[in-house]
């Protein structure tokens, strides 16, 4: 029923007609139903799955039926989403409504830039389709051995058609699937704006200036039209508020161009994917729907092609050939994408760790069956069945004991520090018994020596033997709202977790913040993972009695003083948590709440002594500049400069109290048309809110200047000492990270 009211819908968005009600046959009627009931089109499944209600033997070539309806229903699929992509085309769907996701993105660009790369991507789909459908037909008419043959004619013609992918795509990991996925919502289509639409209404954006259209006031979640408190309104359904408001974050995956989701490889790399194209003519690992859905090999679904010809169908040798390709294939891909830190993941775009996520599960599910099925799988597994048939309750106690001693195992936890800095002592909390002594402990005699040769310290992207240590610093003032995010954000960093610390200055709080800051460091250091557990976390508590409102933090009045605390709570951070390990220092404000996952990776792979991304705000429908404190210098600016006292103090981004004629980095975005994510221009001034510096320049005298260094204080101050002592200072305008509004 359902399938012959998709074969009437397509009919109907082919010709340009939707109906809502049609009479169906196949024995009744009934209301044609909607493709999608969901706006998130990517859930829509492409071809329903009741082919599979069939059981096997309840008629003759049950098996052959099933698996031929199933072919069909997927080739149809491909037709009918071709069908609803041209329809969304033809009504003038922007192309973000029909090309959504990174991967539709990725492959309508290599569709549109090169025909024969679409016409052999369908092709290999409608393969893998009817494949299975056509081995059953040969094996039941012409027997085994001419099954065999079209198995191996069939994987070389999909080997030769890949390899020509491969070559199209200029050396690109080959994507599953090989077609376009449904992208269109088709609730969305039939309804033709009217010629003669009312006028749109607009307002203006307090921030940015901007017009945008006015939006009605209802916001619809979960089906059910809510009233919308600011007067807005969504245009699809969402499961709630912040589901809305996460589709308008712009990611690092939506500002890349489509080819550059996916990387070229080369070396390695481009061995490995070749050995994964040809691994079939070897070992014969059948696609998914082979493995998922053949009732005729149901026993060996990992069958060898070549070396089931020589050495048998139920030899050992096939699965140790395809366990050997298989191995050999993912760790030569996976190495090509080997960061300078050891992080496998670290350079992977999300269309790639996808990819690589697919493979590496289906080799352990193909491994699981054909020899080692028949040997050990089927018998375990009929085992365990006898067992646990009639005893429930023995089940539920042997996995609540491994779930116990699994927790248990994990025992070990990152070294979490306190310190309270007064002057003239440090005192250190014991965050195991909450003990405090109010005094630092001297050792009468020398009781070990140690050694560091801080040469082998100099922080370079090139250098990978001595796993560069990074040192997250993070100032906190009154800031226990944002700790929950700030831990959020830390702990999806891909760069190794064991190669991190954390430092941070608490000052001037009387809102929860140390112990809020507490709990969240003991929790992060009791990760189950022992790739989660960050190296070390100190917690340092200075106050200067410097209290000043969230409405006030901003004034132009207080900025020279609020400056002058702010460089010594940066200056404390820097002297109480550097160490001799650590070769880059992050300073992170706790307010940016987003940034890419591989920020670390990005940031190193620059090699600058001082890079800066670009630090910007946003909300569901407006962003602009946030940090004004990374600039350019310009003619003008250095005459202006020329005719100032060297005790005066220039405040950045104050534009209506001392007009600076500096050129700021968040005006500058896209500079010269150049769209590249990792563009660098060279700066002179920096802000605090995201900043990378090699530890090396702060142990050769960088600080955060609490006085006047030419006409700077505090992150500006930093930079042009910086560049007093000889290093450079960058920034990377495409790069953005948000900081809260």
């Amino acid at each position: 029923m359902q399938l012959i009211g998709w074969l009437v819908q397509a009919s109907d968005f082919k010709n340009g007609i939707v109906s809502k009600n049609r009479l169906l046959w196949y024995g009744a009627a009934e209301e044609i139903r909607r493709l999608s009931h969901k706006p998130t089109c990517q859930n829509v499944p492409p071809t329903p799955h009741f082919p599979y209600a069939i059981p096997p033997g309840r008629f003759h070539d049950a098996e052959f039926a099933s698996q031929a309806l199933f072919a069909g229903l997927n080739v149809l699929g491909l037709y009918h989403d071709s069908i609803l992509r041209k329809a969304a085309l033809s009504q003038g769907k922007p192309a973000e409504e029909t090309d959504g996701s990174p991967f539709n993105k990725y492959k309508a660009y290599w569709f549109s830039k090169s025909p024969v790369h679409k016409k052999i991507s369908l092709l290999l789909s409608v393969i893998s389709y009817t494949q299975v459908v056509l081995e059953m037909a040969v094996s039941k008419k012409l027997g085994k051995r001419a099954q065999w043959r079209l198995v191996f004619g069939v994987e070389f013609f999909k080997a030769a058609l890949r390899l020509i992918l491969l070559q199209l795509t200029n050396n690109r990991m080959l994507l599953s699937p090989n077609h376009l996925q449904r992208d269109v919502d088709p609730a969305t289509l039939g309804h033709q704006p009217s010629a003669a639409s009312p006028e749109v209404k607009t307002w203006i954006g307090k921030k940015t200036g901007l017009r945008h259209p006015l939006m009605q006031a209802t916001i619809e979640i979960n089906g059910a039209a809510k009233q919308a408190a600011n007067g807005f309104t969504l245009d699809q359904k969402y499961n709630d508020v912040t589901d809305f408001l996460m589709s308008k974050v712009l990611t690092p995956e939506k500002l890349r161009k489509p080819e550059d989701t996916v990387s070229i490889l080369n070396g390695l790399g481009k061995l490995g994917e070749v050995l994964y194209i040809l691994r079939p003519l070897i070992y014969g690992k059948w696609d998914e729907i082979c493995v998922a859905h053949s009732f005729i090999f149901t026993n060996s679904p990992c069958l060898t092609v070549l070396a089931i010809f020589k050495f048998g169908r139920y030899s050992w040798r096939p699965w140790l050939i395809s366990l050997a390709l298989e191995s050999a294939s993912q760790a030569a891909v996976s190495r090509s994408f080997t960061s300078p830190y050891g992080s496998t993941k670290s350079t992977m775009t999300g269309l790639e760790k996808v990819e690589l996520s697919r493979r590496y599960h289906q080799m352990w599910f193909n491994l699981l069956r054909g020899r080692f099925y028949e040997q050990f799988t089927s018998r375990a597994t009929h085992c365990i069945y006898m067992i646990t048939a009639s005893r429930p309750v023995l089940v539920a106690a042997a996995l609540s004991v491994i779930l116990l001693v699994s927790w248990l195992v994990s025992t070990s936890s990152t070294q979490v520090n306190w310190y309270t800095c007064h002057d003239g002592t440090t005192t250190k909390v014991d965050t195991a018994n909450k003990a405090m002594d109010g005094t630092i402990s001297r050792p009468t005699s020398v009781s070990n020596f140690n050694y560091f040769d801080m040469n082998q310290l100099n922080a370079s992207a090139q250098d990978t033997h001595y796993n560069q240590h990074v040192l997250i610093l993070t100032p906190f003032k009154e800031a226990a709202r944002h700790i929950e995010r700030y831990f959020e954000n830390v702990n999806s960093l891909t760069y190794p977790h064991h190669l991190i610390s954390l430092g941070f200055l608490v000052s001037d709080s009387q809102d929860g913040t140390i112990e809020k800051l507490q709990q969240h460091a003991q929790e992060v250091s009791k990760q189950q993972e022992p790739w989660q557990r960050f190296n070390r976390i100190s917690i340092f508590q200075k106050d200067f009695d410097f209290v000043l409102s969230e409405e006030d933090r901003h004034d132009y009045n207080v900025q020279i003083k609020r400056r002058e605390i702010m460089s010594k709570s940066r200056n404390y951070l820097l002297a109480s948590a550097l160490t001799e390990d650590t070769a880059w220092v992050l300073w992170l404000d706790g307010d940016v709440i987003e940034y890419p996952a591989t920020l670390i990776e990005d940031l190193t792979s620059m090699d600058k002594d001082v890079i800066v991304p670009n630090c910007w705000w946003h909300s569901y429908n407006e962003e602009g500049g946030y940090d004004k404190n990374n600039w350019q210098e310009t003619n003008e600016s250095w005459a202006f400069q020329s005719t100032l006292k060297p005790t005066d103090v220039l405040v950045e981004g104050y534009e209506d109290v001392v007009l600076t004629r500096r050129k700021l980095m968040i005006d500058n975005r896209y500079p010269d048309g150049i769209t590249d994510l990792m563009h660098t221009i060279p700066l002179d001034g920096v802000g605090g809110t995201c900043t990378l510096v090699k530890a090396q320049v702060h142990r050769d005298g960088a600080i955060f200047p609490p006085f006047p260094f030419q006409h700077q204080v505090e992150t500006e101050g930093l930079a042009k000492m910086v560049k007093a002592l000889g290093y450079e200072v960058w920034g990377l305008p495409n790069y953005l990270i948000f900081h809260i509004i």
